[in-house]
């Protein structure tokens, strides 16, 4: 059984880096969304003062519900903020 986690790409210098927020583990997509959905305001508040601090100009590409076990599969989890 896969866990599920909210997750962004964020685009910055020609480049796309995908990070894990770091909002919770989520049994089920489900779970995920309606998380995501109820805390929209929050969650990108905090993820655009990451971008600010971290990648100054990126810009958010996707913001999304994902199984943590695809980007394990792949190694395609740059960090966690």
């Amino acid at each position: 059984m896969s866990l599920f986690i909210i997750w962004a790409t964020v685009a910055f210098n020609g480049e796309a880096t995908n990070l894990e927020y770091q909002g919770g583990l989520f049994k089920t997509h489900e779970k995920c969304i309606e998380y995501l959905t109820k805390e929209e305001s929050y969650v990108l508040e905090t993820l655009n003062e990451h971008i600010d601090n971290k990648y100054p100009d990126g810009k958010l590409l996707m913001l999304a519900c994902g199984a943590r076990s695809n980007f394990e599969k792949y190694k395609r989890l740059d960090e966690t903020i």
